[in-house]
């Protein structure tokens, strides 16, 4: 039987046991690995059954938008204010464009201008008068024989082909004339001056002047009356020597004055 040294005793026994202890190790670590593995399976088994789903985040709906509506286009008429703000209405392009009045007494001239050629018409409530000028750029209409103390209201309406334009306005009268007096030149006569409130004298006023005086002997004597048109200076001029006196409008019949002449005649 071999014998064996004591070193090489100690080598086997190293061996054996270095061998035994990397075997336990092993096994050790197996046991580890397989109790971790129960451990996830226990705890995968209890875990509760929770079905995650996918979120879905829903948004506002976009608004809906209406089909776009077709463009509709109107012109806006044109207006001109004059200084009574009366307004000029063109939806043409034919326009009225200033419009002046002039009221003298009772007759009144109204003017005005249109930017291209034109006929135009006046109307006041259901008459109407045709302008002094057709096809024209510049236009004018006299009335005469007006009321006093009166607003008209009027419309002028120009055309020129197809295109049409009106304009709306007004003027008045003056409202109470009043009969002033002054010496003449000539001898026995005196000068009726009508005047308006705002003592303007008033020409074309168509007045009669009539009245008495009397004699020396206490005799009346009524002359013949006299009737007559306002000058441009708003005078008529009377020849009689009269001590009464009546101023009147011949068309209207309003009185002007009636009473004593204050002018003093030597007769």
């Amino acid at each position: 039987m071999k014998s064996f040294s004591k070193a090489q005793i100690i080598i086997i026994i190293s061996i054996v046991i270095i061998t035994a202890v990397a075997t336990y190790g092993i096994i050790k670590i197996n046991e580890v690995l397989n109790e971790n593995e129960s451990l996830r399976t226990q705890a995968e088994i209890s875990k509760p059954n929770t079905t995650i789903e996918n979120s879905t985040t829903t948004k506002n709906p976009e608004p809906v938008q209406a089909a776009p509506q077709p463009v509709i286009t109107v012109e806006k008429p044109k207006t001109i204010i004059n200084q009574n703000n009366i307004a000029n209405i063109s939806q043409t392009g034919l326009e009225i464009t200033n419009v002046k009045t002039s009221t003298m007494g009772y007759s009144t001239i109204i003017t005005w201008e249109t930017n291209m050629v034109s006929d135009s018409r006046i109307f006041i409530g259901e008459n109407f008068y045709v302008s002094d000028q057709k096809s024209s750029k510049t236009h004018s209409t006299t009335f005469s024989n007006l009321s006093r103390s009166t607003v008209y209201n009027y419309e002028i309406v120009a055309t020129a082909g197809s295109l049409k334009s009106s304009y709306f306005g007004k003027f008045s009268t003056p409202s109470d004339y009043t009969a002033d007096f002054e010496y003449s030149k000539k001898d026995n006569c005196f000068v009726v001056i009508i005047e308006n409130g705002s003592g303007v004298a008033i020409p074309d006023v168509p007045i009669k002047i009539s009245g008495s005086y009397f004699t020396s002997g206490g005799s009346k004597i009524t002359p013949r009356s006299f009737s007559d048109t306002t000058s441009i200076w708003g005078e008529v001029e009377y020849c009689n020597p009269l001590d009464e006196v009546k101023v009147e409008n011949t068309q209207t019949g309003k009185v002007y004055y009636d009473g004593e002449l204050p002018l003093y005649f030597y007769r």
